[in-house]
């Protein structure tokens, strides 16, 4: 009996120092980079799944319902075009279209959609913010060929979230470090993206999430280059 007890005390003492290590080596991990004609194009996928933010593919069909959520959610349609109703207001998504979805609302789809669905998990919830659409051609509308563009067209107390827009002619950026997570995607043109010590070639549809703390930036265009970028609020000292 003493010996079994000894046995159990050392398998429940290695799970324990198991659980320990596998929390610290995932803690560690500073960035990941995702592409997305490498993930299922029939189903929804979540790549990204943190305390702060998460990131998945959601595939709608021609009578799909996106349930509520405890939290805010960015949604941006990679590909098609359908009318979407959240409570008794109805929307036009085509490709390029974000939609910012309130917590606790419900979004029902009318056709087939592809799109990136982003949360941010924080708490700081604001019930004067509404569900609301932003079309592309709104989104784009502040590009200036002359310098590098941030139109942060969401910024609420959960996220703050927007395009950026980085002609060719200026070739990249400087080194940002934020005090937050992040989720970029993007949308229009290839480049290299270091972040810290590691560079990465990115392109179209390529799905980067970095962690706080890392020092990242664009380099080395090829073209005219666009990323989506959303901000989790968790760790970043706003209220809206």
């Amino acid at each position: 009996m003493k010996n079994q007890c000894e046995s159990k005390q050392l398998f429940y003492a290695l799970c324990l120092l198991l659980t320990a290590f596998s929390s610290y080596a995932q803690n560690d991990v500073k960035w990941h980079v995702y592409e997305m004609d490498k993930l299922s194009s029939n189903e929804s996928v979540v790549y990204v799944d943190t305390p702060t933010i998460s990131g998945e593919t959601y595939v709608t069909n021609s009578a799909s319902t996106l349930q509520a959520s405890k939290s805010d959610r960015m949604l941006f349609v990679v590909e098609g075009m359908c009318t979407a109703t959240v409570k008794s207001e109805t929307m036009d998504l085509k490709t390029g279209d974000v939609v910012f979805l309130k917590a606790d609302d419900t979004i029902k789809f009318s056709g087939s959609l592809k799109t990136m669905l982003w949360t941010s998990k924080s708490t700081k919830t604001n019930h004067r913010d509404k569900t609301g659409k932003f079309s592309k051609e709104e989104i784009e509308a502040e590009r200036d060929a002359s310098e590098n563009v941030w139109n942060s067209f969401i910024d609420t107390s959960t996220m703050v979230a927007g395009l950026y827009m980085l002609p060719k002619s200026l070739n990249g950026d400087n080194t940002l470090t934020h005090i937050f997570d992040e989720i970029n995607y993007v949308v229009n043109g290839s480049a290299k993206f270091k972040m810290n010590n590691t560079i990465v070639d990115v392109r179209p549809g390529s799905i980067m999430w970095v962690k706080r703390g890392v020092g990242h930036y664009f380099y080395d265009l090829s073209d005219d280059f666009d990323v989506f970028i959303l901000f989790e609020t968790i760790n970043m000292d706003h209220d809206h």
